[in-house]
């Protein structure tokens, strides 16, 4: 046993001993905090800007919902041309959003293009995506009439919540003669109409 311990003591101190070991020990603790601090202030250095993007809508469907935040501003080109609007977008703008005429809403969820020459960020790529699918999925309910319907069920939401639970509460009551004839219209109060 004497003689393991012998050996893995003098490898231990090989190792220690070695002067890149020494160096890394406090070099490297320092290289990692150097390199957050790195990042940290190059991810901050880009912040402070406004981007400017075009919005090239020929469909006239998206214009309105691009709202302007406090990281970048949306500008209408759509009485340009489309290479009009590209060349000024090129020069003067960030990129451009361009939103072709369609026959069909649907279809602009995977026709819609952002043009530009660098690459966005994916935080805009996401607020995009979302503005779309918002507008799309609100076309889509208004055109399946759902939409009028959903808000007058929020609306009434509370109403009919405390409608069922008090048809529930009279169903566990267990009054017989109210089993045999019960139905939901003898527990509606007057004037109240189910959807």
């Amino acid at each position: 046993m004497s003689v393991l311990s012998l050996i893995i003591k003098r490898e231990f101190i090989a190792k220690v001993r070695n002067k890149s070991f020494i160096v890394m020990t406090f070099l490297g603790p320092l290289l990692i905090v150097g390199m957050t601090f790195l990042i940290a202030y190059l991810s901050s250095v880009n912040k402070g800007d406004v981007k400017t993007i075009g919005v090239h809508d020929r469909a006239n469907v998206f214009v309105k919902d691009f709202k302007n935040t406090e990281d970048i501003k949306y500008v209408n080109l759509s009485s340009l041309s489309f290479d009009k609007a590209k060349d000024s977008s090129s020069n003067a703008f960030e990129g451009l959003i361009y939103v072709p005429e369609v026959q069909n809403v649907e279809e602009l969820a995977t026709k819609t293009t952002y043009i530009s020459d660098d690459s966005p960020k994916m935080d805009f790529l996401m607020n995009l995506q979302k503005v779309i699918d918002t507008k799309l999925n609100k076309e889509n309910l208004e055109k399946l009439s759902v939409f009028e319907l959903q808000t007058r069920i929020t609306k009434k939401k509370r109403p009919i919540l405390d409608l069922l639970s008090r048809f529930l509460r009279h169903q566990r009551t267990g009054l017989k003669e109210a089993n045999k004839k019960s139905s939901i219209s003898k527990i509606l109060p007057e004037g109240e109409i189910l959807i």
